[in-house]
């Protein structure tokens, strides 16, 4: 997903910049104001913006463009790490208990319990927290057919 969202950015803002110069000067500076941030257009005086618009306009265009680098990929790479490490100590309870909704329990107690530690205060109340709060969460779904 990382990969694809970088590739319809950088294509995008290709898109963007090939519009900018091929567009008259009138319609480029149009399409230029309206595509800066509130914030930039507040602080940038006319002057500023027209003399950013034309070095915008006087960029080479590149035409060894790729939608993909090898940045991308290795980004998405490093993603996919954090999320499989970041979701493996949770998945452990399941993995060694049985019982499901036990297995929950432990999870959502151990999570309290960490993110209690994480805050600089006592673990037991996050982790009975979490645990009532899942609880709760499961006796609603319970309730509406889940």
């Amino acid at each position: 997903m990382y990969v694809l969202t970088a590739a319809v950015e950088r294509v995008r803002r290709r898109g963007f910049l090939d519009a900018l110069r091929r567009e008259p000067l009138d319609r480029a500076r149009e399409m230029f104001l309206e595509n800066l941030p509130d914030d930039v257009r507040r602080v940038a005086s006319p002057k500023e913006t027209e003399a950013l618009l034309i070095r915008v306009r006087a960029l080479a265009s590149d035409p060894r463009h790729r939608a993909v680098t090898g940045h991308d990929v290795k980004a998405a790479f490093a993603i996919f790490l954090l999320v499989v490490t970041s979701t493996l100590p949770p998945s452990i309870p399941f993995l060694l208990i049985d019982d499901v909704a036990l297995a929950m329990r432990v999870m959502l107690f151990a999570v309290g319990a960490r993110l209690g530690q994480y805050m600089g205060r006592s673990p037991w109340p996050m982790a009975f927290a979490m645990t009532a709060i899942g609880a709760v969460l499961v006796a609603v779904t319970i309730l509406f057919g889940g």
